[in-house]
Order: C-alpha cells, then sequence, then structure tokens
C-alpha cells in the first residue's frame, strides 16, 4: 500500500475528523497520508501504481478480485455499453451486470441463427440462444 508523507501532506480533511483519523498518520516526525493505492517498485526503482485498495474484493475461496480492472478488462469489448461488476465476500465468484451495444448485440444473434431484426435489445437480452453467444464471447475475451 502507497503512502505519501512529507511537508506537503496536509493535516487532514476539513471538519471530518474520523476520515483523517483513517487515512492520515504522523510517524518519524513526518505527516503521513494513507492514499489507498497499491503500488509496486519497478526494476529501475520507480513506483507503480497498480490498483486501489478499495477496489479490491475477498471472495470466499480467499482471492481477491480487483471490481476495477475486471470492468475495465471487459470495457474494450465490442459487445459492452457499460458494464459493473460486483463481488461478495460470501461467495466464490464476482457478477458482472452488463448493458450491451443493441447493434453489436443484433450482429452476434445474427452470426447465431438469431436473425430477427425486429427484436428489441431487451428481447435480445432474454433469448438464451444470444445469452450462450454473449458468455462465449466474453469467456473468449477475458482470456485475451
Amino acid at each position: 500500500i502507497y503512502f505519501a508523507g512529507g511537508d506537503n501532506v496536509t493535516v487532514g480533511y476539513f471538519k471530518n475528523e474520523a476520515q483523517t483519523k483513517s487515512d492520515y498518520f504522523d510517524s518519524e516526525n513526518r505527516r503521513w497520508f494513507r492514499t489507498g493505492d497499491i503500488g509496486e517498485i519497478t526494476p529501475i526503482g520507480e513506483l507503480k501504481i497498480i490498483d486501489r485498495k478499495k477496489d479490491l474484493v475477498k471472495l470466499q475461496g480467499g482471492e481477491y478480485v480487483s471490481l476495477g480492472k475486471v470492468e475495465s478488462a471487459f470495457k474494450n469489448s465490442s459487445l459492452i455499453e457499460n458494464i459493473c461488476v460486483y463481488g461478495d465476500p460470501t461467495k466464490t465468484f464476482a457478477v458482472a451486470l452488463v448493458v450491451p451495444i443493441h447493434e453489436a448485440l443484433k450482429d452476434l444473434a445474427k452470426k447465431n441463427g438469431v436473425a430477427d431484426d425486429s427484436l428489441s435489445l431487451e428481447e435480445l437480452c432474454q433469448n438464451k440462444q444470444v445469452e450462450a453467444a454473449v458468455v462465449k464471447e466474453l469467456q473468449a475475451h477475458g482470456k485475451r
């Protein structure tokens, strides 16, 4: 976890004592701020921010999942307009709520034998054949 420290660190949040106590501390005559970022030192000694602590969810099996990284990985799929990933610590998997791109979904439906151009986005989303094609496509996308 990355901490920022020095003379340039503020004394805390304005009128928010609880958050200040949570995120700021003094050590070795220096003021420190817990950024919430997870960093790593590169081979040449640079700090590289790789994730956010608040973005990690520990699933039931002990696996940590970065919800933001999962969302980012899938946002560039040609099928997805928007995505929200949720992780429940009592489950062994994360869940994604996906808003598909209507035209891309129509094209995928046609490729999979559902050739009715009059189907609404809702009807396409409820079609089991289209759903299976989307899952297959997103699984392949996730492995890239």
